[in-house]
């Protein structure tokens, strides 16, 4: 026969279990989805164990999918409203959302919220449609060049950084860099075939468009939608192009770019100089690579001085989210100094797969401590 003290100590604990029960149905469950890897993964699932030991009325559940799955799949979730509660989205697919009118704008919270700064964030316009902010960034990425310092010192030249911080505009620009691509493209064994390649070339849609606009042209007049590609300025900016691969050679020629890779002519291998390059990935900072250092540069300045294409990854909120409070405060912490500062006093080092949202970040020492030995004090320039 059960004793009375026994009873009691059951009949506690059974309270205890539905009391605790009852807290955790009570919390409200926030979805939210990103591209990226594996280790992406780890980290939104560290960033969420963070803003749960905060606010224990609110479960976030991350999800991390490859960037082919998210463009294919994200698209689909929201046209049959099935879509996460919270979205991180590029710009195009920021625009799906957008036109099939599937977000909730968030300028009501924003302008409740008496601690946000939206001065701090990065490229605000990417969060803005007709007028109405309808995110917060999850990740800036900046398309820029990186280059392999081994190749300067070694030729007695001054690096890209270097002439930069010097003259800027006057002395890195397209004019100086197919200077020092004439020097750094060799034939080192004297076969007569060029083993060391100055660029990687013209393989990256973004900085097309920069370069493009660094000669003051564009690709469409977005007042009538016609195509700009037959004026001076695109003319001009598409013939440095193609005589850097054509005529000077300081590229692979395009018989060879698709190959390029398989050849082993890449930067990674050492025996290209420079090539383009997206700082929202520095995995490369923890890999062993056959040279010493690299560093990232903006792209070289045109006759209308530099033109850096940078976008963001913004956080939307879903029209199926039922609770739209708290993902507005999940996504808020997640583009916080907050968290990236968090994450790093316990080694999480969000840097390296993951580029500053806030203007705050970029000299903290979650990332510029985090990346070193790179500089990152030109994305603030």
């Amino acid at each position: 026969m059960m004793s009375k003290r026994l009873m009691r100590v059951c009949l506690l604990t059974t309270v205890l279990v539905m009391i605790v029960a009852g807290l955790t149905s009570a919390a409200t469950v926030i979805t939210y989805i990103r591209h990226g890897s594996a280790q992406d993964l780890a980290i939104e699932e560290q960033a969420a164990k963070l803003f749960m030991e905060k606010n224990p009325d609110i479960i976030v559940k991350p999800q991390v999918l490859p960037w082919d799955d998210y463009n294919t799949k994200v698209p689909i979730m929201v046209a049959g409203g099935t879509a996460p509660d919270v979205i991180s989205a590029h710009p195009a697919l920021l625009m799906q959302i957008w036109d099939a009118q599937a977000l909730i704008p968030l300028d009501s919270y924003m302008d409740a919220d008496g601690d946000l700064d939206w001065d701090d964030v990065l490229f605000q316009g990417d969060a803005i449609y007709d007028g109405r902010r309808v995110g917060l960034p999850m990740k800036s990425c900046a398309h820029a060049m990186r280059f392999n310092e081994d190749f300067f010192r070694e030729a007695g030249l001054e690096t890209p950084a270097e002439m930069y911080w010097r003259g800027k505009e006057t002395e890195w620009n397209w004019e100086n860099f197919l200077k020092m691509g004439l020097k750094l493209t060799r034939d080192i064994d004297g076969d007569g075939n060029i083993d060391q390649y100055f660029y990687s070339g013209f393989n990256d849609n973004c900085n097309l468009l920069s370069t493009i606009r660094s000669f003051g042209g564009d690709v469409f007049d977005p007042e009538t939608n016609k195509s700009l590609f037959d004026s001076p300025e695109v003319r001009e900016a598409l013939q440095m192009m193609a005589d850097m691969a054509l005529k000077h050679k300081i590229q692979p020629p395009p018989e060879l770019t698709r190959q390029a890779t398989v050849m082993g002519i890449t930067f990674k291998t050492g025996v290209i100089a420079v090539e383009n390059f997206t700082t929202c990935d520095l995995q490369d900072l923890d890999r062993d690579l056959p040279f010493d250092y690299w560093d990232l540069i903006p792209l070289p300045a045109g006759p209308k001085g530099f033109r850096v294409w940078g976008d963001t990854d913004q956080m939307v909120i879903s029209s199926s989210c039922k609770n739209p409070e708290a993902a507005y405060r999940w996504i808020k912490y997640r583009s916080s100094k907050e968290v990236w500062d968090e994450l790093y006093a316990r080694g999480v080092r969000m840097a390296i797969t993951t580029n500053p949202p806030r203007l705050s970040i970029i000299q903290s020492s979650a990332f510029a401590e985090a990346i070193q030995p790179l500089d990152p004090s030109m994305m603030v320039d």
